[in-house]
């Protein structure tokens, strides 16, 4: 009985709860900053906005080639020399920086132009959240794997608060122009990522040992797992580029206000999988790993099953309420992007568990099934073209790719038992 109140009263004020209470918080403030960018720009205008956030987040999570996971795994097994393992990765994450911010200014001089929904000025101010992006996702990464959980989580919640904050300025003073906004994001991910990385090199223990690791591990550790830390549909919101490229601004601008109901479920499993991340890979024993997968699968998915719930049957009142009567129309839309949210919550969780076992390629294959079934779950059910089509297909891929990987666990676990035995 001590033993096992022992680990709800951890779960309730260690790390795992810190990392939950960061994770609703960002959630809320994004929610927040949704809703201002909303009021201020209406439909059309936040539905360019999510492009022009979409376009760098989408380059960095894919262009980054996992090195952020890679770092915290690697940091992780060699901590006492991680200067070593950062000095790797920062030369690589600089490559990446250089070349994705010149394809991205190249894309918008051959392509942008004033007669689009965005100006050339307003697409270089997304440009410049290429380099930013990278350097945060690495600074926080690092803070990951050396396990100082609460510079983890102020580097993850600071960004979300200065943008929100920023945005409720401009909106009070009546300067909440696209460019503004664009403008606020920008020095809000660069002013964290400065301090993010102050904060690293303050204490980041190195050894007069060779680092064991070379920059070929770390970039075959991140490819192998990229996919499966970069979801298509989860993080590349894959569907809402659909539904910018098929539909109007006015579907997106929808689309967008129903998903902002939908990151919490995400966040939860994000918040438990990370902190779960570097405990297991730098566990003493198989045995000892599983333990610890075991617990955090648990925590994970009532935690994610409890907030979905309490989301589904409140967004009928939220989300007209927050957003305003326009979008009203988006609460059958939320409903079952929220339900596909709860099975891709937990397919996020078993990816983070399973890179702990040293196994990213798991999280990558069951993306790639996702991606397929979503794309054939958009000729079922989004042909013609439909948001809740689109929705349902997303379901679809979530459902399919969170129980393949689940059984890829349970037979990764036997294997593993029987080794020991």
């Amino acid at each position: 009985m001590g033993t096992r109140f022992g680990r709800l009263s951890s779960l309730a004020s260690g790390p795992s709860a810190q990392t939950l209470a960061t994770s609703v918080a960002a959630q809320a403030l994004t929610v927040i900053s949704g809703v201002i960018a909303a009021r201020a720009l209406g439909v059309e205008g936040r539905g360019t906005l999510a492009i022009l956030w979409l376009i760098p987040v989408t380059l960095v999570l894919l262009g980054g080639i996992g090195i952020p996971q890679a770092t915290t795994f690697y940091v992780a097994r060699e901590i006492e020399n991680a200067r070593g393992v950062v000095r790797i990765s920062v030369r690589i994450t600089v490559l990446l920086a250089i070349g994705l911010s010149v394809a991205y200014t190249a894309g918008l001089l051959l392509f942008g132009g004033s007669e689009d929904a965005f100006s050339t000025g307003q697409g270089f101010l997304s440009v410049g959240l290429v380099p930013m992006f990278l350097a945060q996702n690495l600074g926080v990464a690092t803070l990951l794997g050396l396990k100082r959980y609460r510079a983890f989580n102020f580097g993850r919640l600071s960004p979300v608060i200065l943008y929100a904050a920023g945005l409720l300025i401009l909106f009070v003073i009546g300067h909440d122009s696209l460019s503004s906004i664009l403008g606020v994001m920008l020095f809000s991910w660069a002013a964290v990522a400065v301090s993010t990385w102050v904060i690293v090199f303050r204490n980041l223990p190195s050894s007069d040992e060779p680092v064991r690791t070379n920059t070929k591990e770390v970039a075959e550790f991140g490819l192998r797992g990229v996919i499966g830390s970069v979801s298509p549909i989860d993080d590349v919101r894959v569907d809402q580029l659909m539904v910018g490229a098929l539909m109007d601004t006015r579907a997106l601008g929808l689309y967008v206000a129903a998903l902002a109901f939908c990151n919490l479920p995400r966040f939860i499993a994000q918040a438990i999988g990370s902190v779960s991340f570097p405990r297991i890979a730098s566990a003493a024993t198989v045995s000892d790993a599983w333990k610890l997968t075991s617990r955090a699968l648990r925590v994970g998915v009532l935690s994610i099953f409890g907030i979905t719930v309490l989301l589904f049957l409140t967004m009928p009142f939220l989300l007209p309420l927050l957003f305003g009567d326009d979008f009203s129309e988006a609460v059958s839309l939320g409903r079952i992007l929220l339900l596909a949210a709860l099975f891709l919550a937990i397919h996020r969780l078993l990816t983070e568990l399973a890179r702990g076992l040293g196994h990213p390629g798991y999280g990558s294959i069951t993306e790639l099934v996702n991606l397929g079934v979503f794309l054939l779950g958009i000729l079922a059910f989004a042909t013609p073209a439909s948001t809740h089509g689109i929705a349902y297909a997303v379901l679809a891929g979530g459902l399919a790719s969170s129980t393949l990987l689940a059984l890829l666990l349970r037979r990764l676990r036997k294997i593993q038992s029987a080794g020991d035995s």
